[in-house]
């Protein structure tokens, strides 16, 4: 933001390529608080052909937005889409009549195609002007050649790109062209008038089939079987009408069962019909002639012929080029807290560099114990993560039960899966060859996650104040309760008749087993 700033004060524009519809709302949103808190009037504009669009239908999906935004909706009618120093501009004359200095978002942010490209051919030679990039650019793209010029010190600041445009035929072309349109449209109204033809006489046979398959009196010779369907005129001759499907004549409805004639007009949208007739109305009460001119002019150009010409074209780069980071992309931080949380068992890193997918993968080895392996394939690559852990059925003795867990019953069973010689069903052995359980470290478990705020209304039945602070639950003042990274209650503070008594009633929202 210091950047923009800066550059507006100074008098320079500054461009903002990014694309249309997604992470362009965070920024017009970022950048009208900031124009509102700071009372600045410089303009700000959004360019791309359905820039009208792009807010309105942002306008409606509030309920995407995160809780902050919906409660001030709710509270005040304070739409956050509703910006008062956004100027949504379709065209570079729109954009141009806007005064300067300005600050514009603009399509496409990889400056390839679209008004960034043309803007930046026109702002990049001058020294005043800012280009800041808010994402990622793909390694091909002409914004791409542009960051790597403007981070290499010794490089040149010249680029060359390619510029099409459309322009308007002229001279040979388009008389070419005005003559090729004038045998098109002699070719279609020829085929109009005979599709017209064809269907008037369809119509006329229509009725000669209606009127014999009325006369059942009649008796019907093989002669009239093979004329019947045909209509001769002069020397052609036109085929019998030729359904779809089986014998299907939709009649021609003039009135509905009450006897009321329908009127197709009544059926139109009434709202387009009344937008079409303002527009009229508009042009024809326009004052004085400059107006109609204007018109005339929109649409003498939409009529007139064009072509697509394509241009090299030599840029200088004199601008200031910045480039910051508006992606959301999780950084290695994140990625590395989220692993922390989940501990898989089996992990697939894709879509990475080959240095960053080596680093994560030596941090998921070293860190997380409980992954078994952890692959790296490359673009194409087929891997096999199939597991060879069998899952078994087993049948056990309700005196094996000891524990309870919340509504289930728990037990702690060691053995040996064995499959004897005359049965397919594995039989568990006894690890011992006397027939006993082997000891085993005690286990601690739990109805669902254990939660501290649950702890703190346990504690506070019990007649201890508890507090949480920083996340951690302070209880007496001399007593910690935090969770860890793993997920576990770790318990910190002096031992005193109070501790243990903590202790205890902790113990309690566990099962031992």
């Amino acid at each position: 933001m210091m950047e923009i700033l800066k550059t507006v004060r100074n008098g320079g524009n500054v461009l903002i390529p990014t694309d249309s519809s997604g992470r362009v709302l965070e920024l017009m949103r970022v950048l009208d608080q900031y124009w509102i808190q700071n009372k600045l009037r410089d303009p700000i504009a959004l360019l791309h052909d359905m820039s009208y669009y792009t807010p309105k239908a942002a306008q409606a999906m509030l309920e995407w937005c995160n809780d902050r935004i919906a409660k001030n909706f709710d509270v005040g009618r304070q739409n956050p889409f509703q910006f008062s120093h956004i100027h949504l501009v379709h065209t570079l004359e729109e954009l141009d009549a806007l005064p300067s200095p300005k600050v514009v978002l603009a399509t496409s942010p990889s400056l390839e195609c679209g008004f960034a490209k043309d803007i930046f051919i026109r702002w990049a030679p001058d020294p005043r002007n800012s280009i800041i990039f808010t994402s990622t650019t793909p390694e091909t793209s002409f914004a791409s050649r542009v960051l790597k010029i403007a981070k290499d010190p010794s490089a040149a600041k010249v680029i060359s790109c390619t510029v099409t445009k459309k322009v308007f035929l002229e001279g040979a072309e388009l008389a070419l062209y005005e003559v090729k349109e004038r045998k098109r449209l002699r070719t279609e109204a020829e085929n109009k008038a005979k599709e017209i033809e064809e269907a008037a006489m369809e119509d006329m046979m229509m009725g000669i089939e209606d009127f014999e398959s009325e006369s059942e009196e009649e008796e019907t010779t093989q002669q009239e079987v093979q004329l019947r369907g045909t209509f001769k005129v002069g020397l052609g001759q036109f085929a019998s009408v030729r359904y779809p499907m089986f014998f299907a004549v939709e009649p021609k409805i003039e009135w509905d069962e009450y006897g009321e004639i329908i009127n197709p007009d009544d059926f139109k949208d009434a709202t387009l019909l009344a937008n079409r007739q303002a527009r009229r109305n508009i042009i024809e009460d326009a004052d004085g002639d400059e107006d109609m001119e204007s018109a005339d002019k929109e649409a003498a150009a939409e009529t007139r012929p064009t072509k697509t010409i394509t241009n090299e074209v030599t840029v200088s780069i004199a601008a200031r080029i910045t480039q910051v980071d508006f992606d959301g992309i999780a950084d290695g931080r994140a990625i590395r807290n989220c692993l922390g949380n989940v501990k898989p068992r089996k992990l697939i890193l894709v879509h990475g560099t080959e240095t960053t997918t080596n680093e994560l993968k030596k941090f998921v080895e070293s860190s997380i114990p409980l992954c078994e392996a952890v692959f790296t394939p490359n673009v194409m690559e087929c891997i096999d993560i199939e597991s060879d852990t069998n899952v078994y059925k087993l049948s056990v003795k309700e005196s094996l039960y000891t524990s309870a867990v919340g509504s289930h019953e728990v037990a702690y069973v060691t053995g040996q899966l064995a499959l004897p010689e005359n049965s397919s069903v594995p039989v568990l052995q006894p690890l011992n060859e006397n027939g006993g359980q082997t000891t085993h470290e005690p286990i601690l478990l739990s109805d669902g996650k254990m939660k501290l705020d649950v702890m703190k209304q346990v504690l506070g039945k019990a007649g201890f104040q508890a507090k949480f602070r920083g996340g951690m639950l302070v209880c007496n003042d001399g007593v910690v309760l935090k969770r860890a990274m793993n997920n576990e209650i770790v318990m910190e503070g002096t031992l005193s008749r109070n501790y243990y008594r903590i202790r205890a009633l902790l113990y309690e929202q566990f099962t031992l087993v």
